[in-house]
């Protein structure tokens, strides 16, 4: 079937950026997590008597609100360069898809002449990325405080501060997979009403990862119920979430909605 070919060889790519964009995300941790703890556990300062106060100065001093924008800062330009190849890619895989379903297009039609372009900044600006930061700030200060008021060694410090990291870095792929399935879900509609499509049909994986709106445990066999349904561009569909997604990836759709969504909308042409 021409739209699970077409989805396979999408998610192929897909994934492909993923892998890259989840080790920069990684690294992203990691350095955060050695600069962390080398802070704390400054050789001077482990001596010091009255080390937890070293803490609370970390907390208005190398660690206040300005290290955390600059770190929210350096994760926007790394996402920035993920984004792009995904919304480039994307435009690679349109170009091929309106070529075999006979849709007409200008022979220089480029992603980068649609509303891509200011969709995926409105991702790098406005999207979900300063809350991965805001996430790490709080975890990490709360860490701190929480060493501080419970007289912790400096074990027991470093232990929390690891283990806040070792968790965020096993979000590292669910992260990578959401964001950049929002970038090609974002393309994909551009470049959908830059041709003229007016309608368009949800295609989702066929495996046992893929959920039932309104089924948090998921399935162990396929069961999308809203596969093949057909809507015109910027028309809901039947998601069951508040609010119901016009396309997979939406913007402001709820967690359970878009988190690790592989689906896809493809073209419907007019008869």
């Amino acid at each position: 079937e021409y739209k699970v070919r077409h989805w396979k060889a999408l998610v192929r790519g897909w994934e492909k950026i993923e892998k890259e964009f989840e080790k920069d995300l990684r690294s992203w941790f990691y350095d955060q997590r050695s600069h962390v703890l080398r802070l704390v556990f400054h050789e001077e300062k482990q001596a010091d008597p009255e080390w937890q106060q070293w803490i609370e100065d970390l907390l208005s001093g190398e660690l206040d609100e300005n290290y955390w924008i600059s770190q929210n800062l350096v994760l926007s330009k790394v996402a920035e360069k993920h984004f792009i190849g995904a919304m480039e890619f994307s435009g690679v895989q349109l170009i091929g898809l309106f070529q075999d379903l006979g849709i007409e297009m200008a022979p220089d039609w480029s992603i980068y002449n649609t509303a891509a372009v200011k969709m995926l900044q409105q991702r790098v600006n406005e999207g979900k990325l300063a809350t991965i930061t805001q996430t790490m700030q709080r975890k990490i200060r709360g860490a701190l405080r929480d060493g501080i008021e419970g007289g912790w060694s400096e074990q027991q410090m470093g232990d929390a501060i690891r283990d806040v990291y070792n968790a965020a870095g096993n979000r590292a792929k669910t992260i990578a997979r959401t964001e950049l399935g929002g970038v090609i879900s974002d393309s994909r509609e551009a470049g959908f009403v830059d041709v003229g499509v007016k309608k368009q049909m949800w295609v989702s994986a066929r495996d046992g990862r893929v959920r039932t709106f309104g089924v948090p445990e998921g399935n162990t066999t396929y069961n999308h119920l809203i596969d093949g349904q057909v809507r015109a561009i910027g028309e809901a569909f039947d998601t069951g979430g508040s609010p119901a997604l016009t396309r997979p990836n939406m913007p402001g759709g709820e967690a359970g909605d878009v988190i690790n969504c592989r689906c896809i909308v493809i073209p419907v042409l007019e008869e």
